[in-house]
């Protein structure tokens, strides 16, 4: 099964009540899932490995990313609030 259509049976139920995505950690699965569901370009892997990575500068850059890019899409994609 594609990882969007995962993501759309995760989220049924949700569709009324707002997620607050910036309540939502990095590399928990459901960031996991949602970057995957994305498809920006960057595999689950490489996302993962940036946050094992200690170097501040490249995991400010990915939480950059994610904030504009990755969470943006995700409420108009998936319909929920």
């Amino acid at each position: 099964m594609p990882t969007p259509d995962i993501l759309d049976l995760v989220l049924q139920g949700r569709r009324s009540r707002p997620i607050n995505f910036g309540d939502i950690t990095a590399v928990s699965p459901f960031d996991l899932l949602v970057v995957e569901a994305s498809d920006r370009g960057m595999p689950v892997s490489d996302v993962t490995g940036f946050y094992r990575d200690p170097d501040p500068c490249a995991t400010a850059a990915l939480d950059d990313i994610r904030r504009k890019e990755v969470w943006p899409g995700c409420p108009a994609h998936f319909g929920i609030a």
